[in-house]
């Protein structure tokens, strides 16, 4: 996550002022007082065991709760609850975060509520969070819409979705976007327009998991009788028949 203000940045300089003397064989700075917030925050950081940091980020969130650090350490929790798949703690969690975090936990709010069975308000939280076209929220809260119109069988707002998706300036979701749009043109008969999708991830992706999962789909997708366009898997992924 990014540094903040305060003592979170603080506590970022001090860590990379010890790494430094260190790497230089130099004198390192002393360290923080012990019980401070930036030494509760690295304290935090560099704890191993996942229950024993979230302690530490629940000890920080009490005590600075209106400070820089106190808002980093709630979206640390959150973050930490919702890798343990504990969505309703998660949700509760990120719903607290305010400051530079914000639209980061307002993603995470409607992940959770995604995850527990609500995809109609998971869709209208992430709708909120779509800003500008490079944005890297902006397309994860985009793709997130995409998943909830699917899941609701709402198949061709879905579909529009995941091929907006397809015309913002290339994401961290675009792997994603682009299974997705081939899944359900299959689905909708759009066997073509599949074909060309998966084409497009297995060229510019080639290495990402969509593209090994893609193989099952490029399998099904395979042109009916009568229909011209993308053919073979062989002409999908750019290799010639034997």
């Amino acid at each position: 996550m990014k540094l903040l203000g305060g003592g979170l940045a603080a506590a970022g300089a001090l860590m990379a002022a010890i790494a430094l003397a260190q790497v230089r064989g130099t004198p390192a700075p002393p360290p923080p007082k012990p019980g401070s917030p930036t030494a509760l925050w690295i304290e935090a950081q560099t704890t191993v065991n996942g229950d024993s940091a979230a302690a530490r980020y629940t000890r920080l969130a009490n005590r600075y709760g209106r400070q820089a650090i106190g808002e980093a350490a709630v979206f640390e929790l959150a973050e930490y609850l919702y890798a343990r798949g504990d969505y309703a703690a998660a949700r509760s969690a990120y719903a607290r975060v305010r400051g530079p975090q914000a639209r980061n936990a307002r993603l995470g709010e409607a992940l959770c509520l995604f995850a527990l069975g609500d995809p109609g308000r998971a869709r209208m939280v992430a709708r909120a969070q779509i800003k500008r076209h490079d944005d890297p929220i902006t397309w994860l809260a985009s793709l997130l819409v995409a998943q909830c119109y699917e899941n609701d069988g709402r198949l061709p707002e879905a579909l529009a979705a995941y091929r907006r998706l397809l015309d913002l300036p290339a994401g961290p979701a675009q792997p994603a976007a682009l299974l997705g749009a081939a899944r359900l043109a299959e689905r909708s008969g759009e066997h073509k327009e599949a074909l060309e999708d998966i084409a497009r991830l297995r060229k510019s992706y080639p290495n990402s998991p969509e593209a090994a999962e893609s193989r099952d789909l490029l399998r099904s997708a395979a042109p009916k009788p009568g229909e011209s366009g993308v053919g073979s898997e062989s002409e999908s992924d750019g290799s010639a028949s034997p």
